[in-house]
């Protein structure tokens, strides 16, 4: 049973946990399989190396609560604010998910790695991204204004689009696609030959 101030170690397999809030619970490897949790609400939670798969997650909160080595694959996070975490994010992992419209401001998010999600309108703006991987996403409207892009890799990602003089690159690894349309956006013209 779910309730506050709980040591939750055990699997859960398609709870239905839509606008339920949950405060100061412990998750520890926890597996979440086919659960909904939209519009549901961890309040200075743990979660500790759980994973969450084919998750339902729109709109959930983790205000306050500290995620360590947690997994996201297949899960719809639509509007997540993952800014309102405590700053302790630490090998997170997204795979295959629909992220559109998710808030990651003003984080520590070094060497995050996001596979094939769609981050549509995501949020990343004063962000450090550094050595963050975005392999196969789709960033349009994307925000990144004020972020760190250092060593971030966006070679297979689409849609990137940022003011090159409003982001830190250092090393930065983009498509020729990606990096055309940014010229165009600056007024400049290339031609390749």
């Amino acid at each position: 049973m779910l309730q506050d101030h709980a040591h939750i170690t055990t699997d859960l397999d398609g709870e239905a946990l839509s606008e339920r809030v949950l405060r100061h619970a412990r998750f520890e490897g926890v597996r979440f399989s086919s659960c909904v949790l939209s519009r549901a609400a961890l309040l200075q939670c743990e979660l500790e190396d759980c994973q969450f798969v084919d998750c339902q997650l729109d709109g959930l909160s983790f205000a306050h609560s500290t995620l360590n080595g947690v997994r996201f694959e297949r899960c719809r996070l639509m509007g997540v604010d993952f800014s309102a975490a405590d700053q302790l994010l630490i090998e997170i992992e997204f795979d295959r998910c629909l992220m559109d419209h998710t808030r990651f401001a003003s984080m520590a998010l070094k060497r995050m790695v996001f596979q094939a999600c769609r981050l549509k309108e995501a949020d990343f703006r004063d962000s450090k991204l550094e050595r963050a991987r975005f392999p196969g996403c789709e960033l349009e409207g994307a925000k990144f204004s004020g972020a760190d892009l250092s060593h971030t890799d966006f070679r297979t990602a689409t849609g990137l689009a940022f003011v090159p003089d409003r982001v830190k690159l250092k090393k930065t690894q983009i498509e020729l696609e990606a990096m055309l349309t940014l010229a165009a956006k600056m007024g400049l013209k290339v031609s390749l030959g």
